[in-house]
């Protein structure tokens, strides 16, 4: 309370996410009420099942010296990876490659949830993902940090894990003591994560970069110019200095991004470089068909929102806008069904209905087109793959991980890349 610093607050106007290292989500999102959460962890889950029950094996082979027997030493890796981003091939602007290799990112977005059962239904949505063609999970900043066990089946379907660290959406404060705090938590979870080979990029935060540069915030908490001053710094220093040369040091040879996006969408010459978070849609209010009319280099977020299915619609105890968290309201949603739907109105049920069908459709025609603008574009990570709660979201399964028509539409068009 006593912190004089105007932090940017969209989600949290108490101003307590900026200082407390707890999953951003919780303090309330666009597609999440708020709830922080509290008490002892939940408890482990059992022996896996499904798809790859089976333990994994990780073994060193030791070549064998004359007359001697060999040796097998129990290893923690079993595959290495080395990978970089590339932004210096005018034909390609901006993709990833991994050991050597360019890589077409083929997946979505995931909030990892803080409680396993949950975590458990996003592993085996993952595994049908995979199976369809999918090959990259972006385990998004606002989430818990995943698991060993959710990023060792992420190692043995060779997917490819984006994941960013856990700073999303604000400023971050300066002080020896968080600086303490942050240090000790990047360590930790780089030593842990860069044991799976899985993980091939590492991501300093969420939007906060084009955030800054243009969604108005030194305006909007009417920032002095030494207040800007000394939050860019505090920012800089973590995303700039700490976390690249902690990554660095614990897992060499993994790519660092410092934010993502690179670029934001509200200009033409930002789908020419970078990676791309294309809220046209929604947030710009522009037709779903710009998704695939224009395409970035890499559009690590996009996509459309739908109602849930009527599992969770049956706990609803208001009408269908109030479960719309989004600044924008249930009326843009509408404003979009009538017009590229040809929706007249209806019960909350002709709603639902009409909403995931006009969603699986705009996802079919983008993936689409972001498969015929290869070379140029090198990858698309839909937002998002799974919900947190009860509300209207972007997400392809609803928070009773219940498929929505988009869901289906996903496996349908990633089996065709």
């Amino acid at each position: 309370a006593a912190e004089p610093l105007p932090y940017p607050t969209d989600n949290d106007p108490q101003r307590l996410s900026q200082h407390l290292r707890k999953p951003a989500i919780e303090f309330g999102w666009d597609f999440a009420r708020r709830q922080i959460r509290t008490g002892a962890p939940a408890p482990r889950l059992g022996e896996p099942r499904g798809p790859v029950a089976r333990p994994l094996i990780y073994v060193e082979w030791v070549p064998r010296q004359a007359g001697q027997r060999g040796i097998v030493h129990p290893q923690h890796r079993w595959a290495s990876s080395n990978s970089r981003l590339v932004t210096d091939d005018p034909k390609r602007p901006f993709y990833l490659e991994v050991n050597g290799t360019p890589q077409f990112l083929l997946g979505v977005n995931a909030v990892v949830p803080a409680d396993p059962e949950h975590e458990e239904q996003l592993r085996q949505r993952l595994i049908e993902l995979h199976r369809a063609g999918g090959n990259t999970v972006r385990f998004w900043a606002g989430g818990s940090y995943p698991s060993d066990r959710l990023l060792t089946t992420c190692d043995s379907l060779g997917m490819m894990v984006w994941q960013d660290f856990a700073f999303t959406g604000t400023a971050y404060p300066g002080d020896l003591a968080f600086r303490a705090w942050v240090r000790d938590e990047a360590v930790y979870q780089v030593q842990r994560m860069a044991e799976h080979p899985s993980v091939v990029l590492f991501c300093g935060n969420n939007e906060i970069d084009v955030a800054w540069r243009a969604w108005g915030w030194q305006k909007t908490y009417e920032m002095s110019a030494a207040d800007s001053a000394q939050l860019w710094a505090n920012n800089h220093w973590i995303f700039e200095e700490l976390l690249p040369l902690v990554v660095a040091k614990h897992a060499p040879g993994r790519a660092y991004l410092a934010s993502s996006p690179v670029s934001n969408w509200g200009r033409p010459s930002d789908f020419e470089r970078g990676d791309n978070h294309d809220w046209r849609v929604w947030h710009g209010e522009q037709p779903s068909r710009v998704l695939a009319e224009r395409v970035a280099p890499l559009v690590s977020e996009w996509g459309v929102p739908s109602l849930p299915g009527p599992s969770v619609r049956a706990r609803w105890t208001a009408e269908p806008s109030a479960y719309m968290l989004s600044y924008k309201g249930l009326s843009l949603l509408e404003r979009y069904l009538r017009s590229e739907q040809g929706w007249r109105g209806g019960s909350t049920d002709e709603l639902a209905e009409a909403s995931q069908r006009w969603q699986a459709r705009v996802i079919r025609r983008t993936l689409r087109a972001q498969r015929h603008a290869r070379p140029f574009c090198n990858g698309t990570l839909i937002w998002q793959l799974n919900d947190v709660d009860d509300a209207i979201s972007w997400s392809l399964i609803d928070s009773d991980n219940q498929p929505k028509r988009a869901w289906r539409a996903v496996l349908r068009e990633f089996s065709k890349f």
